[in-house]
């Protein structure tokens, strides 16, 4: 922006100038979020979009995050070092 001021343009227009484009492309992917989300549950592709739901739930509600999390203590308590484990 000190650069922009430097130019001689005035500061509000400077801003602008550099805002434009940004505030442009904030619009453009929220018009493409729910163009998105419009074509995933259409009838074409609603049978897909629920299958995924419920294998991302099914893994979600499946728990391995947390056998993940214990599993160097899990190991360590039943004597494996972990090297091995």
């Amino acid at each position: 922006m000190e650069k922009l001021k430097k130019l001689d343009f005035g500061t509000a227009e400077a801003e602008k100038d550099v805002l434009r484009p940004v505030e442009t492309a904030a619009a453009q992917d929220q018009i493409g979020v729910l163009a998105g989300l419009r074509l995933i549950f259409t009838k074409d592709y609603r049978s897909q979009t629920w299958l995924a739901v419920f294998i991302l739930s099914f893994i979600q509600l499946s728990g391995i995050d947390g056998v993940l999390y214990y599993a160097p203590t899990i190991f360590a308590q039943a004597g494996i070092p972990s090297q091995t484990a």
